[in-house]
């Protein structure tokens, strides 16, 4: 099996840390091949292909029509605008972060995979130098 995941969105963003940098990286360990990459020429010969939330329904078609035998799946599905809810019929498969998410798309496919989010995370320690130093607590 090979999966092919579309990488063409924004690096900072949570949902492409986690499902695709992150869950290509787990499936490379168990020895599944995965290309991670925003050509999509690369997609030939991939068993399955994964889309960013935020890949264009022209990427879209132009995909299904490289790749016809493919089964598609698309990371955190949206359904606010037009352009997200035309892929919702097409997509093999989604993806999604939580339960109440995969809930909400029952309606449009019964083929949902639920992905924690957990993300690896490269640690690195931090020298304070100044002792002015403010701490700014986050919460998302």
């Amino acid at each position: 099996m090979k999966i092919f995941f579309f990488n063409s969105g924004n690096p900072q963003l949570g949902s492409n840390r986690i499902y695709i940098h992150n869950l290509s990286s787990w499936l490379e360990e168990l020895n599944v091949k995965t290309v991670v990459s925003n050509d999509l020429s690369k997609t030939k010969d991939c068993d399955v292909i994964i889309l960013n939330k935020f890949t264009k329904y022209n990427q879209f078609k132009k995909l299904r029509n490289l790749n016809e035998k493919s089964k598609i799946g698309l990371i955190h599905p949206s359904d606010l605008h037009h352009d997200f809810k035309n892929k919702l019929k097409y997509i093999d498969f989604f993806i999604t972060g939580s339960i109440e998410e995969k809930d909400h798309y029952y309606s449009y496919k019964k083929n949902i995979f639920r992905f924690p989010q957990i993300e690896k995370i490269n640690l690195k320690s931090k020298n304070h130098d100044n002792e002015n130093t403010y701490i700014s607590i986050g919460y998302h």
